[in-house]
């Protein structure tokens, strides 16, 4: 018997005993799913916030808001400050009626509210954009909070930073997650594996009385626990993919959109979680096979 016919009978087989104990080897499979369901979810997660950090970023903007008593003299020196600074790349200024305009655009639900207002409590601003490191906006935002004509700076560089830092921590928490729990799967279909080699006990037996070799007689069993692990990567990509698309059909908030849905797993991802899922059962369908139960030792 060539290796791709004694592979195909692996194959077989394995279904044939999975087949069998559906039961038992649905809960090994649903073990499996779950945990790179979870792990799959951070990582997607971490994925997607990391993209739409990215994408903010090229619009993210430092605000300077211009103190109300600012004299000309501070306003005209801080405005040759910030033309001949080799960090920002523009510098707008922004009076308190466009602001107003602005603001009546971007919450048209409040327009009539703002419109009611005697008196316009939005303060005229410069809006900067930089081509500097961190560092160097850092430095100068310190330089422009000393002088008196700023009364505020709101600078959208501190919480993509700490998007950044979320983005992270979901990866990280994926791959930690998503390790502990495949052990746990692995243990599962390790389970499930043995309690097969038990029930075809007899048959192992007589398939060594006519000689059948231990790769012959253990293949079908390693092949099952792999089957069982793959079988889980799929239903586990099944559901992250419906969820994805399910949510992608709800009504959500732009930045939560960005953050969730811009990108679903790359094809690396999904090879990867596949292959998690194969090696899982793979180790699971091992470890049986080298316990002296009796069936194999």
């Amino acid at each position: 018997m060539s290796l791709l016919q004694a592979l195909a009978y692996f194959f077989w087989e394995a279904v044939r005993n999975l087949l069998r104990g559906w039961r038992i080897s649905s809960l090994a499979v649903a073990t499996t799913a779950l945990s790179l369901f979870i792990g799959g979810t951070l990582v997607l997660l971490g994925t997607n916030l990391t993209r739409a950090v990215d994408q903010w970023r090229a619009d993210a903007q430092v605000v300077i808001y211009l103190a109300e008593d600012a004299s000309s003299d501070q306003l005209a020196a801080l405005r040759s400050g910030l033309e001949n600074s080799s960090v920002w790349t523009q510098v707008r200024e922004v009076s308190p009626e466009q602001a107003q305009i602005r603001f009546k655009q971007r919450f048209p639900d409040l327009a009539q509210v703002a419109g009611d207002l005697e008196r316009n409590p939005l303060p005229a601003s410069i809006e900067l954009r930089s081509r500097g490191s961190r560092v160097q906006v850092a430095a100068e935002i310190a330089e422009l909070v000393r002088q008196g004509a700023v009364a505020e700076i709101d600078d959208d560089g501190e919480w993509l930073e700490k998007m950044e830092a979320a983005a992270s921590v979901a990866s990280l928490l994926g791959l930690l997650i998503g390790g502990i729990l495949m052990i746990a799967a692995a243990i599962s279909i390790a389970s499930v594996v043995r309690l097969s080699t038990f029930v075809y006990r007899k048959e192992i037996a007589a398939m060594r009385l006519i000689g059948a070799t231990e790769f012959f007689i253990r293949g079908p069993f390693v092949v099952e626990g792999l089957v069982q692990g793959v079988a889980g990567s799929v239903v586990a990509l099944a559901a992250l993919w419906l969820g994805y698309y399910g949510l992608g059909g709800l009504e959500l908030p732009w930045f939560a959109r960005g953050a969730l849905l811009d990108f679903f797993l790359s094809g690396g991802q999904t090879s990867g979680l596949l292959a998690l899922g194969g090696l899982a059962g793979l180790v699971g369908g091992l470890i049986p096979l080298r316990e002296r139960t009796g069936v194999f030792g």
